[in-house]
């Protein structure tokens, strides 16, 4: 099964070095005890390898390459992966996006594959340790499966899909999505995890029907967002 965390994040201070890597650290420890979630994190850079973190914290060399990027206002564009580099089961996207705004930054993690710790609780409680973190704030998180977004299998062009599971910063009930699996309160911050079905398959039909479902009555509620503006 193919996973992928998308999310759209606001910043709440000033980018360093070293507060981006402290904000990839806590994001890699949050994941589950993973067998495919390796120590060692490389950082893919022009023209050389570069192994950004491991357990004894950051490299002077990665902490140096966006040191440059942010003194010469240059895109951040990090990517994180194992030493299998391109053959990496896990990896993590970081970007920001100066053209909307400075503060605004696109935050993914691909996973090819995984053997255990998959289920809705292990992905919920991802969401919800990216939610809490201080230093971000979310427009959306969502989690499909089988590159159900990629492949164009939500019911709207312009708006956000579900597919297994969608974070949105404003409450919502159950009865606005009764074709819901379940939907989470995040108390602390007026926030709703809403989850479509409790095992999802992104290229099943009745999956994307169930997603699609949920996706119809978020939309009739008022309740998903279009993509433009976010």
């Amino acid at each position: 099964m193919h996973y992928k965390i998308h999310s759209l994040l606001y910043r709440k201070d000033i980018l360093t070095a070293i507060q981006l890597f402290k904000e990839l650290r806590y994001l890699i420890d949050a994941l589950p005890g993973w067998v495919e979630k390796k120590k060692n994190w490389l950082i893919a850079h022009p023209s050389k390898k570069i192994i950004a973190l491991n357990e004894l914290g950051f490299s002077e060399d990665a902490l140096a390459y966006v040191d440059y990027l942010i003194v010469r206002k240059k895109p951040i564009n990090i990517v994180l992966a194992d030493e299998n580099e391109d053959d990496s089961t896990i990896t993590i996207l970081y970007k920001n996006t100066p053209s909307i705004s400075i503060d605004r930054y696109l935050l993914m993690v691909t996973i090819k594959s995984l053997s255990g710790y998959n289920d809705v609780d292990d992905f919920v409680n991802i969401f919800k340790a990216m939610i809490n973190y201080n230093w971000w704030y979310f427009r959306y998180i969502l989690l499909d499966t089988e590159q159900y977004r990629f492949n164009q299998r939500e019911v709207f062009d312009d708006r956000l899909p579900v597919g297994w599971m969608l974070y949105l910063p404003v409450k919502i009930k159950h009865e606005h999505v009764p074709s819901a699996f379940k939907v989470f309160d995040i108390e602390k911050n007026s926030g709703t995890i809403v989850v479509s079905k409790s095992v999802f398959d992104g290229k099943e039909p009745f999956d994307i029907t169930c997603a699609n479902n949920v996706e119809i009555e978020l939309a009739a509620n008022g309740l998903l967002p279009l993509i433009k503006g976010l």
